[in-house]
């Protein structure tokens, strides 16, 4: 008889701390964002933007400005680097034009939601010049 009247107190509270476990970590699951989700990520030293846009295909799209802050006419000496990844200006059409650069509007086949928390920095002879976080 004692044993049984154990049972359903150490059941409610087994219930209650799996419950508690699972809806403390619900963040962890993936979040599925709509297509044409926009997201700005602003870069002041660059004086400028860049809108990241989730594709239909899942993609991610760029759209951005820098009118400040460019002083080399040499595009290969800067990088966009967005977490782990290093692109070239040259590699995704970004056109250097002193101080700043043309607008530019390249895409990538990372997926958009995975983009999202990471940073993106602008390098200049492996130099950060300007930095931002990409957030909802």
């Amino acid at each position: 008889m004692l044993l049984k009247s154990k049972t359903f107190p150490f059941l409610v509270t087994l219930s209650i701390l799996v419950f508690y476990l699972v809806s403390s970590h619900a963040y962890l699951v993936r979040r599925d964002l709509a297509t044409g989700t926009k997201i700005v990520t602003n870069f002041n030293n660059l004086g400028g933007s860049i809108t990241f846009t989730k594709l239909d295909t899942g993609g991610t799209g760029l759209d951005g400005r820098f009118t400040k802050g460019i002083t080399d006419s040499i595009a290969k000496n800067y990088v966009l680097k967005i977490d782990q990844l290093d692109f070239a200006f040259p590699n995704i059409r970004i056109r250097v034009t002193p101080p700043g650069t043309d607008t530019f509007t390249p895409a990538f086949p990372v997926l958009f939601d995975s983009f999202v928390g990471k940073q993106v920095q602008v390098l200049h002879n492996n130099q950060v010049i300007d930095q931002a976080t990409i957030t909802l």
